[in-house]
């Protein structure tokens, strides 16, 4: 028996039952929000991720470059304040050289040659070494002391770690020894320094 269509019993049945399907509605919408907008945060929050690990890794490159272009430009300083050192050396004991061979004392000839000795090397110390006697002999007759002094200096090329080219112009009074004619108080060599032992020699002279 079906129930009446003015029946209040049938009439808050039914309500009941469309409440209850909106309820149901309801609660699937919101479910399904919810999850839209998890998945929203985590595509956001991989977002960031991925951002802030672009960024770090871009700051990392930035910080790696700056480092080896920090390094680059040490190595490239101290080289440059050690070449400049190095080519002061090397001026300085050329000079010392020269100086040395144009200042002869005719009472001290066997002193002159040991000091010639000590500050040349190579062919130019064989040449010495070998004419010693007569050297000596020379100096000794010698009627005064010869002076002399260098002008000017420079180095000639690229210098290396243990050889360096210097253009030299000098004065003496007897340059003899450089292998210039005795009437020339000026002279301009030629000189190779090799570096022996802390300290550049005179290794070959040629006048220019």
């Amino acid at each position: 028996m079906s129930a009446p269509e003015n029946d209040p019993t049938g009439a808050s049945s039914r309500r009941l039952l469309v409440a209850r399907e909106r309820v149901a509605d309801a609660r699937a919408e919101a479910e399904r929000a919810s999850a839209a907008a998890e998945q929203a945060w985590a595509a956001r929050a991989a977002g960031r991720r991925r951002a802030v690990k672009v960024m770090t890794s871009g700051c990392a490159v930035v910080c790696v470059a700056a480092l080896v272009a920090a390094l680059v430009l040490i190595v490239v300083h101290r080289g440059a304040v050690s070449d400049r050192a190095r080519d002061a050396d090397v001026l300085a004991d050329t000079r010392s050289a020269v100086t040395t061979l144009l200042t002869i004392d005719p009472e001290r000839a066997e002193e002159f040659v040991d000091g010639a000795l000590e500050v040349t090397t190579g062919p130019q110390r064989e040449r010495l070494e070998n004419a010693r006697s007569e050297l000596v002999d020379v100096i000794s007759g010698l009627r005064v002391p010869s002076t002399g002094q260098v002008l000017s200096a420079g180095i000639v090329g690229d210098a290396t770690d243990d050889s360096a080219d210097v253009l030299v112009v000098a004065e003496g009074t007897n340059p003899t020894v450089l292998g210039a004619d005795p009437a020339q108080s000026r002279v301009a060599l030629l000189v190779t320094m090799k570096e022996i032992d802390g300290r550049w020699k005179m290794d070959r002279t040629q006048l220019q």
